[in-house]
């Protein structure tokens, strides 16, 4: 989808420096850019790079100066990027209709423009509202909604009950509303404790392909609205997670533990159950928040986490401590040498 310099700086409220008229096919990085194509530049450090290459515009700060290249100058070149490739190459919108090949039971409520893919299967009572796609082999159980303009992919499964708000896209294989590993032990051994909860997830959360999101055992296991969630997550039963968090891959969250907002959790991350983590905080990768702790705003880093400065200062300590148990070793003999010299 061509458009030209001028269209996009519309789209993303930027001025334009030089030929607005010059039409604009695709983007690149700023090492790749070729005729046709858009680029964009973040700091002064890569702007070099960006004008020997040949992309036809590059979105800019107001402070970088392009030269004779056109240029969409805005304050956040990355984000207008990213709304500049949204616009060039738009998702294609899958035919409305049930393939022959769905089942979509009676009770179920299809809103207007649904797409059902091949072998996905619609459960009684389930409600898909407007505008919501349903990939190939997708199954919405029974009683589930899935909100206004919502985006499963293909192999996802929302379980009984659960609600998913508006524009939520599900990755390939994301279970959402599977039962919580919530077992009673006793003399006998295990005994599991039945999982009767729901999943309740906010408007315009995007969930990663592979990610598994249990239902609560009594009450909601909960996702804020914004919330982003990469591939390989875990959320477990009665997780409650506030708005607009950013949740990498293979990180672990257990059961009920709580996420304020805007808390952001890198890869490996593993958060015990019960733990809570305030408004804002930052746990670096494979950190370990230690089960029934409370950390407030900042970042942390380690196993257990700490504060990262501390954690920093003792994971130095520890890379010094072979040099310092061998000068302890030698200190030890030369002591010993003049306590028995002999």
């Amino acid at each position: 989808m061509s458009q030209t310099v001028s269209q996009l700086a519309e789209r993303v409220g930027g001025q334009v420096r030089g030929d607005g008229s010059v039409e604009i096919h695709g983007g690149a990085s700023a090492e790749n850019g070729k005729p046709g194509e858009i680029s964009f530049v973040q700091t002064a450090e890569f702007l070099k790079t960006a004008l020997a290459a040949r992309a036809s515009c590059l979105i800019v700060h107001p402070s970088l100066d392009t030269g004779s290249v056109p240029a969409i100058v805005v304050d956040d070149p990355k984000l207008a990027f990213a709304r500049v490739l949204r616009a060039l190459h738009p998702r294609p919108a899958p035919a409305e209709g049930v393939h022959a090949s769905a089942v979509v039971e009676p009770s179920a409520t299809l809103g207007r423009g649904v797409h059902v893919g091949a072998q996905a299967y619609i459960g009684e009572d389930a409600r898909c509202a407007d505008g919501v796609v349903i990939g190939a082999g997708t199954v919405v159980e029974r009683g589930a909604c899935i909100g206004r303009d919502s985006y499963l992919h293909s192999r996802v499964v929302v379980g009984a009950d659960c609600v998913l708000g508006e524009r939520v896209e599900l990755h390939s294989g994301v279970v959402v509303g599977s039962d919580g590993f919530g077992y009673v032990t006793h003399a006998g051994g295990q005994e599991k404790f039945p999982q009767l909860g729901t999943v309740q997830i906010g408007d315009d959360v995007e969930v990663g392909a592979n990610t598994t999101i249990d239902r609560g055992a009594l009450d909601p296991t909960r996702i804020g609205n914004g919330t982003k969630i990469d591939n390989l997550v875990q959320i477990a039963h009665n997780v409650q997670i506030g708005e607009h968090c950013l949740i990498c891959a293979q990180s672990g969250l257990a059961g009920s533990a709580v996420i304020g907002d805007r808390v952001m959790i890198l890869g490996q991350c593993a958060v015990g159950d019960h733990t809570i983590l305030e408004d804002g905080v930052i746990l670096t990768a494979r950190t370990a928040a230690l089960p029934h702790k409370t950390h407030a705003g900042g970042v942390y880093f380690g196993a257990p986490a700490r504060p990262i400065k501390e954690g920093m200062r003792q994971m130095a300590a520890v890379t010094r401590l072979p040099d310092a148990l061998r000068k302890l070793t030698r200190l030890e003999r030369e002591v010993r040498a003049r306590r028995d010299p002999d």
